[in-house]
């Protein structure tokens, strides 16, 4: 995109055709990027073998993480193979055509890979420059280019109010865009027109033109429009982030309210709470209770080891005793899906008695450690570089015990409770040695608390 600065139209500059087209790639040498593209391309595809290697290729992370699919793997590994042994200078047209591809797809505000800097991004805006300027006449029709004057008819009506991307990195980016976007489409008094274009939209023989996200959220939506008095919902959100899972159960709770709804998870904990909770074992219910939590289901499945490190991120994670006991290959997969956030001074990360659905690892910064009482906010503590916060999220629905602020500008790593379920459903032991840990912290923090507690009432 940074490139092309406008929407494909056909599939001459579709992303997974881009190795091979010609003019592309005479771009990409005209400005002394070719070479670079295949360097970079070939350290992403070692990056892909190393952290999807040992997955099932039905395992979600495919999906949602990876640049390869399962079924090219094995071509990669292959290709990695064949570059070991005769270099990468003397690889076949087709395997540095595929691993030219690869670049493309990486988005640096994601993927923190540490594999583009301001010269490459420099180069890359001379190749936007080039692109536009060479593109030949009867190419011309295969792009439609970004005007901030004109409608691209390319693009999604999103993509042209925006007329950008959202900065994923700034915590709450999301939320923050949604309802400005919402706030626009009203009172330019286009909603009508914008649901009436979703309604008429043409997604192909069984919803071929839609993603798998976009297929389950349109099918919980075709059941909601039936006014079910049981609506049941069996691992319907396996494909969404922790964030649109909790956003589309509060959606679906309130079209249900007054009526029933049934949610067979696909992880082993979900926001929200239930009226009754129903545990399953080899068909049977094995037991019920009204709390909202079960514990962790647990399969024996072979692991793959991985060898070599994934950055500071990983000793980071592995010196945390939450953490320390699981494999390093998991911890590459850890660091790898998750998000990283910025905030500023004063900005709230998570606030007292809020329920919370991931933990987080200071990146960079410091942050404040905050108890609301009825005198007002006490300072408990200031935690800094590479300190874990939140984790209880991760194990269970439980309020959080303390506001925790951005002291100076703060960088964190986000660690979801569905990607870190993901990984340690697995490995029965780690179940124990996670709940071990944070009932430690969680004796401690009580303890903390009590003493700040007592402090303040004697002084």
């Amino acid at each position: 995109e940074n490139i092309l600065f406008g929407t494909p139209v056909g599939a001459n500059f579709e992303i997974e055709n881009l190795g091979h087209n010609d003019y592309v790639m005479d771009l990409l040498e005209k400005v002394g990027l070719k070479e670079e593209f295949m360097q970079k391309g070939q350290r992403l595809a070692e990056i892909m073998v190393d952290l999807f290697q040992g997955l099932a290729p039905d395992h979600e992370f495919w999906e949602r993480f990876s640049f390869i699919g399962p079924d090219d793997l094995p071509e990669f590994q292959a290709i990695l193979k064949r570059i070991g042994q005769n270099s990468l200078e003397n690889a076949s047209a087709e395997d540095r055509a595929l691993l030219v591809e690869l670049p493309f797809k990486l988005i640096p505000a994601r993927h923190h890979l540490g594999l583009v800097d301001e010269e490459f991004e420099t180069r890359i805006l001379e190749a936007r420059r080039e692109f536009s300027e060479n593109l030949p006449e009867d190419l011309r029709g295969a792009v439609e280019f970004f005007e901030a004057g004109s409608y691209n008819t390319a693009s999604s009506v999103q993509d042209n109010i925006l007329f950008g991307k959202r900065a994923s990195e700034r915590a709450g980016s999301s939320k923050i865009v949604g309802e400005v976007l919402a706030k626009v489409v009203d009172e330019t008094g286009i909603r009508n027109e914008v649901i009436n274009l979703g309604l008429g939209y043409e997604v192909g023989i069984g919803g071929a033109r839609l993603s798998p996200i976009q297929r389950q959220k349109l099918a919980i939506a075709r059941s909601l429009i039936k006014q079910p008095d049981l609506l049941i919902l069996n691992e319907a959100l396996s494909g969404l982030d922790s964030e649109s899972q909790k956003m589309l159960l509060e959606g679906v709770r309130e079209e249900q309210s007054g009526k029933s709804f049934m949610l067979v998870p696909s992880e082993p904990e979900v926001d929200g709470s239930f009226d009754h909770v129903f545990t399953m074992e080899g068909g049977r219910i094995s037991g019920s209770g009204e709390a909202s939590s079960s514990e962790p289901a647990t399969t024996a499945a072979a692991e793959t080891e991985i060898e070599g490190g994934f950055g500071q991120e990983i000793d980071v994670l592995a010196a945390i005793p939450m953490f320390a006991g699981m494999d390093r290959s998991k911890l590459k997969l850890l660091s790898f899906a998750s998000e990283r956030y910025q905030y500023e001074p004063g900005e709230v990360v998570i606030k007292q008695g809020d329920l919370g659905d991931k933990a987080y690892v200071i990146v960079d910064g410091e942050a404040e450690v905050l108890l609301e009482t009825s005198e007002g906010p006490k300072k408990l503590v200031t935690m800094k570089k590479n300190e874990l916060f939140g984790e209880l999220a991760l194990l269970c629905e439980a309020p959080r015990t303390a506001t925790i602020q951005a002291g100076t500008g703060l960088q964190v790593m986000s660690i979801e409770k569905d990607i870190f379920f993901t990984l340690i459903a697995e490995d029965p032991q780690m179940s124990a040695r996670i709940t071990r840990s944070v009932a430690e912290r969680l004796e401690r923090t009580t303890r903390d608390l009590g003493e700040a507690l007592s402090a303040g009432g004697s002084s």
